[in-house]
């Protein structure tokens, strides 16, 4: 303080901080003058200036007598200033006690972490106009003016924290707006220091009507069928796209569209790829494409795949390889630098849906509609073994994953498991309430999500097939497509209903408890 000053240690060991009775003779210290002095020490903190800090020393005695310590600063909060007036009594037992005092310090400390947490968390509130209870009827103000509010009630604040807390969450339900808990939970902290039932009663029905959509979902602005989606390597954006022929670059926290629409194809753009800063896209025009991710420019393509139509595309991990699936009834291996066709698979019967390589890339599962699912070695593009058998309707989807299963989905409502070495089924078929159109394996392998034809969205625990119960309640048509992000936290899911939607792969939007702490920053 003194160093923002420049002058309060050059008023040490003056009366500027002595309670009027300190001045008698013959005074002693007593807690009734340290809690004036305490009183003087909020303002000082405050406003960086020393009590009476337009009077020269020698005219403080007199002043103490007749004046207080320091005038109320004009952007100073109620609450703080009727704190250090309740210090600054005349009568030493008229002040403010010791407990009282401790109780009221710790109280504005505990709103103002709140408050402080709840603006950082809900950086949109700040726009909305509030109304605060106990304030004139037709005064109104932002969630950040509770600060800076000024009022003639000299009243501790927390009715107007308690107020503001509700009517920022009335006013973010009206909206149509999402938060997530760990942007609430302050909001409702801070409401229930001035009123405990009110806090939860909004905390139950916040906890009733929870969903996994996270804010900024859906995203829109096609005017066709969204067909793919895919998280980019940073997380923060993705890629779709749609028979629209286009593809769309998506920042993930806001919704909008960054880049695009990038075009180039003459059909519909089926699938779409990432690995690093490419994305590659396939389309029902027979080509594939390669796009910079950070520019949307176009890198390589068109590249002339299967004499078709292709229906898939796929990165290998470590990025050098493609593989494309197609109408023609083969998939194929391409140099993801040059474009150069390395393989072709031949032996489906009928078109050739997804494929997916293994984790060492060695390998590639191939789905189709002829109801089979063929493993191939990249090597050499022959067929390792006989085609899985097992499922009744055409195979839409397949996932190969890193401890060597094979996950299929497809029409006859079903999932299957496969080991890829014995290449016999495991466990029990995995059942949703239409056709399984498509699905994808979490990074670590250990969750499975799937979409049906219906618009129903399923998560499932990978290793044990055990269903995940989460309400993915939104999409109104078909699920095209489902992703998930780079770290496995977040879902992303296409649809026949022209929209993005972004879910919660945590259980943090289930996270309502006031009191779990560690549900603050995630």
């Amino acid at each position: 303080m003194a160093e923002h000053t420049g002058s309060t240690s050059s008023h040490l060991g003056t009366a500027r901080w002595f309670a009027p009775e300190s001045l008698q003779e013959h005074a002693h210290r007593t807690q009734e003058a340290d809690v004036w002095a305490f009183g003087c020490a909020i303002l000082e903190v405050r406003t960086l200036r020393v009590p009476y800090h337009r009077v020269p020393d020698a005219a403080v005695p007199l002043a103490i007598h007749k004046d207080r310590p320091y005038e109320p600063p004009k952007d100073i909060h109620p609450s703080l200033w009727s704190m250090a007036e309740a210090c600054w009594s005349r009568s030493p037992k008229a002040r403010i006690g010791s407990p009282t005092l401790a109780g009221r310090m710790k109280a504005t400390l505990n709103y103002t972490t709140l408050f402080s947490k709840a603006l950082a968390a809900l950086p949109y509130v700040q726009s909305l106009d509030l109304g605060y209870r106990n304030s004139k009827p037709t005064a109104r103000f932002s969630l950040a003016s509770v600060f800076s509010k000024k009022d003639d009630e000299k009243s501790l604040d927390l009715t107007f924290a308690g107020a503001s807390a509700h009517n920022a969450l009335l006013a973010l339900e009206a909206s149509g707006r999402r938060y997530r808990p760990a942007a609430l939970i302050p909001i409702i902290r801070l409401l229930a220091m001035a009123s405990p039932q009110l806090a939860e009663k909004l905390r139950l029905r916040l906890r009733r009507s929870a969903s996994p959509e996270l804010p900024g979902s859906p995203l829109r602005g096609y005017t066709n069928i969204v067909l793919c989606v895919s998280f980019l390597s940073d997380g923060r954006r993705l890629v779709s796209s749609s028979k629209d022929m286009t593809l769309r670059i998506w920042d993930v926290e806001t919704g909008k569209s960054v880049i695009g629409p990038l075009v180039g194809h003459t059909n519909a753009v089926s699938c779409a790829a990432v690995h690093g800063s490419r994305i590659a896209s396939s389309s029902h025009d027979g080509r594939f494409r390669i796009w910079d991710a950070n520019s949307g420019k176009l890198v390589l393509g068109p590249i002339h795949g299967a004499r078709n139509s292709q229906c898939w595309i796929t990165y290998s991990r470590d990025g050098t390889r493609i593989a494309t699936a197609g109408w023609n009834n083969c998939a194929a291996i391409w140099d993801a630098k040059t474009g150069v066709q390395l393989r072709e698979m031949v032996g489906h019967t009928d078109g050739v849906t997804c494929v997916a390589f293994s984790d060492d890339g060695t390998r590639l599962v191939s789905a189709s509609y002829d109801k089979t699912i063929r493993i191939w070695d990249v090597a050499s593009g022959e067929c390792i073994g006989e085609p899985l058998t097992g499922h009744t309707n055409p195979v839409r989807a397949v996932c190969f994953s890193p401890d060597n299963r094979i996950f299929s989905s497809s029409n006859d409502r079903t999932i299957l498991i496969w080991d890829a070495e014995a290449r016999v089924r495991i466990g029990e078929p995995l059942r949703m309430d239409d056709w399984v159109t498509c699905m994808a394996l979490s990074p670590s392998g250990k969750r499975l999500v799937s979409g049906s034809d219906s618009g129903e969205i399923a998560l499932w625990n990978a290793a044990t097939g055990a269903a995940i119960p989460t309400r993915f309640k939104g999409h109104e048509a078909a699920v095209t497509s489902v992703a998930f992000s780079p770290d496995g936290r977040m879902i992303a899911s296409a649809s026949e209903d022209k929209t993005v939607r972004l879910w919660d792969a945590t259980n943090d939007w289930k996270r309502w408890n006031i009191d779990d702490e560690d549900v603050e920053g995630r």
